[in-house]
């Protein structure tokens, strides 16, 4: 799920199809990139901040996210949850990227626990042992993945989405921030993809749709594993 897990999940039915039986992709839709992801990327934002393109100077995203783990875990999970998405429009005008930080534009979160359409997703014990684990890792290595987005997209160059051919699903919530920054991603799958059986978008998710709403997702995932 999301940029750490979907497109790897992605990736992986790309490159090894014949290992691949079906392949579910979640929050983030299948895309194929014409040129340099951030070179495109910054065609489209300029100097206007975009989180990936942050991501991809080495020193001040990992100060600022390393500063108080549990402090940018708590912003990340409400601030991309669908309670705090829910209705939001892709802004007009994007903030400056100089001067601008990855936790800049989020809200202060609520109290915990948060909650969503299934009831509670996260208790402060969850966000303990998040804050304590990156607390221990540091935030170099996943941002660093982002880093690695135009070496990756090189290396699988002309691996095309024909090699898709397993069945592929997508489960997305109603309000993730992916849907409002590329809405055409289901209509995308259908054209691209060789086998590509539909979406299950569940109301009042957002970006952690399995955690928020976990009944909804397992409902869709299960109802397409039992279609194979």
């Amino acid at each position: 799920a999301h940029d750490w897990g979907s497109m790897v999940v992605w990736e992986a039915a790309r490159y090894q199809p014949e290992r691949v039986k079906a392949v579910v992709g979640v929050s983030v839709p299948y895309a194929e990139w014409p040129g340099p992801p951030t070179q495109l990327m910054r065609m489209v934002y300029g100097d206007r901040f975009f989180y990936i393109l942050y991501f991809q100077q080495v020193g001040p995203p990992e100060a600022e996210l390393d500063a108080d783990p549990r402090d940018t875990m708590a912003k990340v999970l409400y601030g991309a949850s669908g309670v705090a998405t829910a209705g939001r429009e892709m802004p007009t005008e994007l903030p400056p990227m100089e001067g601008t930080g990855f936790l800049t534009m989020m809200s202060e979160p609520p109290a915990l626990p948060y909650t969503g359409p299934e009831g509670p997703w996260l208790t402060a014990d969850d966000l303990d042992m998040y804050a304590a684990e990156f607390a221990h890792s540091g935030f170099f290595g996943p941002v660093s993945w982002y880093r690695n987005l135009d070496a990756n997209a090189e290396r699988g160059a002309g691996l095309g989405a024909d090699r898709l051919t397993m069945p592929s699903y997508f489960i997305t919530g109603e309000s993730d921030v992916v849907r409002l920054m590329d809405p055409t991603g289901p209509e995308r799958m259908r054209n691209l993809l060789p086998d590509y059986r539909g979406e299950t978008i569940i109301p009042g998710a957002g970006h952690w749709v399995q955690q928020e709403t976990p009944h909804a997702f397992n409902d869709a995932l299960l109802g397409f594993l039992r279609s194979l």
